[in-house]
């Protein structure tokens, strides 16, 4: 009669048993598969490491038709989860990093002002394309004093008080295009 190999040596788990880590070559061999892959199956791969757009109302509709309640602070740690996984898998390479760029900046939340200037500042030096935005989602009150006190205040600390590098060519721009269209 044949023996099984014991729990030691067996190379498989056991069914519903704890898998034992990867070794630090399959971690390598695991990137350089990846590595390998043509840029078409890896963009759909990418693509589900992309943050959920947050609702803007406080209960999200579950998959089994119940409702859940989803405050800001739940919506907004959800969304930082999901960034910070398509982050680092941004800094994995160079190549990673121009398949997954412009998914980085799919999905948006603004919770701070700060937040608020910082974007508005990548996109006047053009290290985001607008293009690649779908949703953005403030956690602020754009409209309330103390916001637009705190954004100019904020403004002041970044950028010295300078104006906006961009602003008569966007603008000749704005008025090309509402002549046009």
């Amino acid at each position: 009669m044949p023996l099984s190999p014991s729990p030691m040596t067996s190379p498989v788990p056991a069914a519903g048993g704890p898998r034992p880590p990867p070794s630090p070559a399959s971690a390598s061999r695991l990137g350089r598969s990846l590595e390998s892959l043509p840029t078409e199956l890896l963009q759909p791969i990418v693509e589900n490491l992309v943050p959920p757009t947050p609702l803007t109302t406080r209960f999200a509709l579950r998959p089994a038709g119940t409702w859940e309640f989803r405050d800001a602070t739940h919506q907004w740690a959800d969304w930082y989860t999901y960034h910070s996984f398509l982050l680092a898998f941004a800094r994995t390479s160079r190549r990673m990093a121009a398949v997954a760029k412009p998914l980085l900046y799919h999905t948006l939340v603004i919770p701070t002002p700060r937040d608020l200037v910082t974007l508005f500042r990548r996109l006047d030096s053009g290290h985001i394309s607008p293009s690649w935005i779908r949703n953005i989602t403030c956690l602020i009150n754009l409209t309330g004093n103390l916001t637009i006190a705190e954004v100019h205040e904020e403004w002041y600390k970044q950028t010295g008080g300078r104006a906006v590098a961009n602003y008569r060519r966007t603008r000749r721009r704005l008025r090309h295009r509402a002549r046009q269209g």
